[in-house]
């Protein structure tokens, strides 16, 4: 059976556009920590304490947050957003994405202290403009080589298993558990009720 169209797509990494290195018209807090030939387009922010793994390639504009860690050979698309973050190796982000914000029930200032991170394992590719929203009560985690498609909500608590698909426009509502092998409905209306799935 041909993998959907957005899976093959999405193999490709995002570029940077400015060669490599850290660019003149990037800014990296001189906290953080970035490995060896890792590439840092122009107005790119990467901040205090973030941790960047060999080979990263960190895209115009992209912000990588505070004490966010970035594996190896992992690649941020233009415009993304790291927060609240815990990433593996060769993880794909695209353009516009958004990941580890709170989401609506976590209110900004409240519970901080509790509130937990957004963890996307080795291999996972994340669509452009997708959102994940970091944990309220435990981590928000992406399995290692699940595929979250474009526009697609992942909302907090999720727990989603190894080699998933979520497909583009869909909505995981809050502490959703999928089970390995997951494949999201397709369509914006694709809404998972908080429950585990799949057994």
């Amino acid at each position: 059976m041909a993998e959907p169209l957005f899976l093959n797509a999405a193999r490709g990494r995002p570029q940077a556009v400015f060669g490599s290195g850290v660019a003149p018209g990037a800014v990296v807090h001189p906290d953080a920590r970035l490995e060896q030939d890792v590439t840092v387009d122009p107005g790119a922010v990467i901040g205090p304490r973030a941790e960047i793994g060999r080979g990263a390639v960190i895209c115009a504009n992209a912000v990588v947050g505070p004490d966010v860690r970035l594996g190896r050979g992992s690649a941020v698309g233009a415009g993304a957003t790291l927060v609240n973050a815990l990433i593996g190796d060769r993880v794909v982000i695209h353009q516009g994405a958004r990941v580890g914000q709170s989401g609506a029930e976590v209110a900004p200032g409240e519970g901080a202290s509790r509130a937990g991170r957004v963890i996307l394992q080795d291999d996972v590719v994340i669509g452009a403009n997708a959102t994940i929203d970091r944990g309220s009560l435990r981590d928000t985690v992406i399995g290692e080589g699940s595929r979250i498609d474009n526009l697609a909500h992942i909302r907090q608590d999720v727990m989603i298993g190894r080699r998933s698909t979520i497909s583009a426009g869909a909505a995981i509502e809050p502490g959703t558990r999928l089970p390995d092998f997951s494949n999201s409905l397709p369509g914006a209306a694709a809404g998972l009720a908080p429950r585990e799935l799949g057994s």
